[in-house]
């Protein structure tokens, strides 16, 4: 078994990381395998009923009651099963959503303690990670692949100040648990820039010797500058100046 995971917050980049991976032939990779419903935020976060999780552990009445009473084995299975690479292919991916993980930590220490290897993609700038999901939540539209009009967005800047430290919290929460684990960390900012060397470097580190010009036909929706998209823009300047945010302004 080749498998590996990337971990990822959501609206981080990692559709851009596994479309692009997910085109050399070596490599497939599984998106939407432990998507949620969230019904009460925080409190209540169900699997989706047409998730392949879901779908596994309803499967019979043993994996039910194993969903219960031995989750941990019952991930076991199924990520060996799903991470077991067709003919042709030599690794085989699943994107796992900070959130997922938080549902699901059987899911990391599946790939922990049978050393498969995590690809942690991190945005660094996380105020451009709660923007580009406020955008795609307002257009109704997550990717595309062809340009869109351009959106603005109105943000509260103290619930903004709630949302920059949770986000950090986590992404500092799983760059302490990989620590010292197989694991390698792709910036967004810079798969972005420089997309053939961080392939390059996903590949050796996935034991892929083979490299070929790997591609995706995803477009970037929101410009760079965030006085562009955010309309109160002063307002949320003046909430983070001084604070450990202020470096994600423009």
């Amino acid at each position: 078994m080749n498998g590996f995971i990337v971990l990822a917050a959501h609206r981080s980049g990692n559709t851009l990381l596994l479309n692009s991976l997910g085109s050399h032939p070596q490599v497939q990779c599984h998106k939407k395998v432990f998507t949620l419903n969230i019904v009460i935020k925080r409190l209540l976060i169900l699997d989706r009923s047409n998730s392949p999780f879901y779908k596994f552990r309803i499967a019979s009445l043993k994996r039910r009651l194993d969903y219960i009473f031995r989750k941990k084995q019952l991930i076991n299975d199924f990520m060996t099963e799903l991470c077991t690479p067709p003919d042709g292919v030599k690794a085989v991916g699943v994107r796992v959503i900070y959130a997922q993980a938080n549902k699901h930590p059987e899911i990391l220490e599946w790939a922990i303690e049978n050393d498969v290897s995590i690809i942690h993609l991190v945005r660094e700038n996380s105020l451009k990670t709660l923007v580009s999901s406020a955008t795609a939540q307002k257009r109704g539209l997550s990717h595309s692949t062809s340009r869109v009009e351009p959106v603005t967005i109105h943000l509260s800047p103290f619930k903004l100040k709630l949302q920059l430290s949770r986000l950090t919290s986590q992404i500092e929460k799983y760059r302490t648990l990989l620590k010292d684990k197989r694991h390698l960390v792709i910036s967004y900012e810079s798969l972005v820039a420089n997309r053939e060397a961080e392939m390059r470097r996903m590949l050796e580190f996935l034991d892929i010797d083979q490299f070929v010009p790997m591609t995706t036909d995803l477009v970037k929706l929101n410009p760079d500058t965030l006085e562009d998209i955010i309309e109160n823009y002063d307002q949320v300047k003046q909430a983070l100046g001084g604070t450990a945010f202020e470096k994600f302004l423009d």
